[in-house]
């Protein structure tokens, strides 16, 4: 019994085994394998210099990377930028394989946003993948300012002219003996001697800048070092900094600037500084920039523009030449008569050789490191700038220049300038005996320029000149006349130009123009007189009983109708009328109306129509009922198939429009196409 049991257990067991294998084998046939399928991740989101950076546009990069073992076909990334979809398309991918793609957000943002970035890979799902759930990546930033950049990028200020100097004037600078100071620095004297900024005698001090630039302040309060100055206590007039504003290394330098003009000692001047407890940050050597007045000196302008502007282009900054560069704009300058221009940039840190320009206007200059003094690690450059100074407003430039992978790491302080002026330039001016009359005529010019010219020379405007002291000149015909003198001696020259001085008159010429010509009432136009001869009076009749005496007058007209205007133009000389028929009209509504001739005939039928429209239309719109239009008044058109034919016209003028439609108007009764044509088609 036991053995019948068994034997009908073991066949139990077989039968269920091969049940079991059947369904496992019918299973397998119906399910994709996962692991042969694609699958997207988003592996990077990549920024410029790893920022969101303030008053920019900014690039945003992701990279895509199939993970799978299975090529896919193309698809789409989708960037989602504070809520703003950009949808970029990609090739597909083999498995293992990645792609970068980029945007550029041209959204101008503001320091201290906040900003959200989702990457989406086949965000429109058109890849089946073995994992769904894996395809994006977000990140968010706070907008900093990319301090690298000139103060134009983060919302600061060029370097601007904070004192300017005209007349017999000088400037000096200098550093003395004052060196870089590192971070916990003890109180420090330095000195400047009688050689270090000379003045010459009889010459008075009329404005001594102290500067004293700091660096990398790794404290939370700006610094509060006390200056002495010849064993005064001295206080900022100005302050100024900078900073990186994000990352590594985000620490702010700055310049104190002081008055101490009434301190200052021709004979030696020394300060002392001393720091606050537990100062953090290190110091650039100080220097002074000092302006005399001197009797016997040159006649110059001195312009003194102050900042403190960080400059660093690099790759991994995301800041390029342009972008580091730092602008000092001069404005009242007068190119003429320059006999020499300097321009003086003072940088701190600016030592690496090939890294650094100087622009004045649009001309290029060598960079500042053959001027780094190893002492205070700070340098003045100066240059000649004569052949690039304009009229109005100059502007330096101090570039932080992108050689290779990087420019040199700068701080722009103060850009000057100097012209010198010739001596004694005469001054232009003169007086006529007679300036208005009748031609012929004789004008006597006298010349009254202050400065000692020793040459003239006189333009007439009308094409002659003298080079007389005092010339008689003869004009011969009608015309206003422009009259420039040109005076010069050794020391320079100048112009004075008297425009439209000297009036010659002849009988006039009337002439006018209206604007409108045309509109609804009421309507107000404007005369313009534009008679020849230099006219003294005007009269005008404007069509409607009315008149003016004025030059340009203005007129309102208050019902419809064509109105013919008249100007008298007089002078000395004799006067000149002009009339302008129905010159102006003034509109109402129109009434559509017009004729048809023929109206009857065979195919083809050429039928001129002629509008009889009212209230003076300037605009037309025909419909000839066979699906063509036209916009002439008065067209000319081909019937080509038989139909009796509805015509519409629509006319306009500014007071309004008005429709007239014939029905059956045009009757077409020979065939010569296969179709035959009914208004009701």
């Amino acid at each position: 019994m036991k053995k019948i049991v068994m034997i009908l257990c073991i066949a139990a067991l077989m039968c269920m085994t091969s049940l079991a294998a059947a369904v496992t084998s019918d299973t397998s046939a119906s399910v994709v394998d996962e692991s042969l399928k694609p699958d997207f991740i988003v592996s990077a989101i990549t920024l410029n210099a790893g920022e969101i950076f303030a008053n920019e546009t900014n690039n945003i990069s992701a990279t895509v990377k199939n993970i799978g073992s299975v090529a896919t076909g193309n698809f789409i990334v989708k960037f989602t930028v504070n809520g703003l979809d950009t949808n970029v398309p990609s090739s597909g991918l083999e498995g293992g394989a990645n792609t970068t793609l980029t945007i550029t957000d041209s959204a101008l943002r503001t320091l201290g946003d906040s900003v959200a970035i989702t990457v989406t890979a086949d965000s429109n799902n058109d890849i089946s993948e073995s994992n769904e759930t894996n395809n994006l990546m977000t990140l968010t930033k706070t907008v900093v300012n990319n301090g690298y950049k000139s103060k134009r990028y983060t919302g600061g200020s060029n370097i601007i002219t904070q004192a300017t100097f005209e007349g017999k004037y000088g400037l000096v600078y200098s550093a003395g003996n004052t060196a870089y100071l590192a971070p916990n620095w003890p109180a420090t004297t330095y000195t400047w001697s009688s050689a270090n900024l000379k003045i010459p005698t009889g010459a008075t001090v009329v404005s001594a800048r102290l500067y004293q630039p700091y660096t990398f302040n790794k404290m939370d309060t700006d610094p509060a070092f006390t200056m002495f100055f010849n064993s005064n206590t001295v206080t900022p007039i100005a302050t100024y900094k900078d900073q990186k504003s994000y990352g590594m290394y985000n620490y702010p330098g700055g310049l104190y600037v002081y008055d101490v003009t009434s301190l200052f000692d021709p004979s030696g001047n020394s300060i002392t500084v001393t720091p606050e407890t537990g100062n953090n940050y290190g110091m650039w050597g100080a220097y002074l920039v000092v302006v005399y007045q001197d009797p016997a000196g040159k006649t110059e302008k001195i312009w003194i523009n102050d900042e403190f502007d960080t400059l660093a282009s690099g790759n991994n900054y995301a800041v390029n030449s342009d972008e580091a560069t730092a602008y000092a704009p001069f404005s009242g300058v007068h190119a003429s008569g320059v006999s020499k221009a300097t321009a003086i940039a003072i940088l701190a840190s600016a030592a690496d050789s090939g890294k650094s320009k100087f622009y004045f206007n649009n001309q290029e200059y060598p960079g500042f490191w053959t001027d780094y003094l190893l002492n205070p690690q700070i340098g003045f450059s100066s240059y000649d700038v004569t052949g690039a100074i304009q009229d109005g407003t100059d502007t330096a430039r101090i570039q932080s220049y992108l050689n290779g992978t990087a420019g040199d790491s700068m701080y722009a302080m103060n850009t000057i300038l100097v012209i010198e002026y010739p001596e004694e330039a005469p001054v232009a001016n003169f007086t006529a005996s007679t300036t208005s009359g009748k031609a012929p005529l004789t004008v006597s010019f006298t010349d009254t320029s202050t400065g000692s010219p020793t040459k003239w020379k006189w333009s007439f405007g009308d094409g002659t000149s003298s080079t007389t002291q005092n010339p008689k000149h003869k004009y011969s015909k009608a015309g206003k006349y422009t009259v420039t003198l040109t005076v010069t001696n050794a020391a320079g020259s100048n112009t004075v130009t008297k425009t439209d001085y000297i009036k010659v008159i002849t009988k006039p010429v009337a002439e006018f123009s209206a604007t409108p010509t045309s509109g609804k009432a009421p309507l107000t136009v404007a005369f313009t007189d534009k008679s020849t001869g230099l006219p003294e009076k005007w009269k005008w009749s404007f069509g409607d009983g009315t008149s003016s005496t004025a030059q340009n007058p203005k007129h309102k007209y208050s019902k419809a109708g064509k109105y013919t205007v008249k100007l008298t133009a007089t002078n000395a000389a004799g006067s000149n009328t002009v009339t302008k028929t129905s010159y102006i009209k003034v509109v109402t509504k129109p009434v559509a109306g017009f004729s048809a001739t023929p109206t009857s005939g065979k195919a083809p039928l050429t039928v001129v129509f002629t509008d009889k429209s009212t209230g003076l239309p300037d605009k037309w719109k025909w419909s000839f009922g066979d699906g063509t239009i036209s916009r002439e008044k008065n067209p000319e058109h081909q019937y080509l198939q038989e139909g009796n034919y509805k015509v519409t016209l629509t006319v306009t003028n500014v007071a309004g429009s008005s429709t007239t439609t014939k029905t059956n108007y045009i009757k077409v009764t020979t065939n010569t196409r296969p179709r035959v044509h009914s208004e009701s088609k």
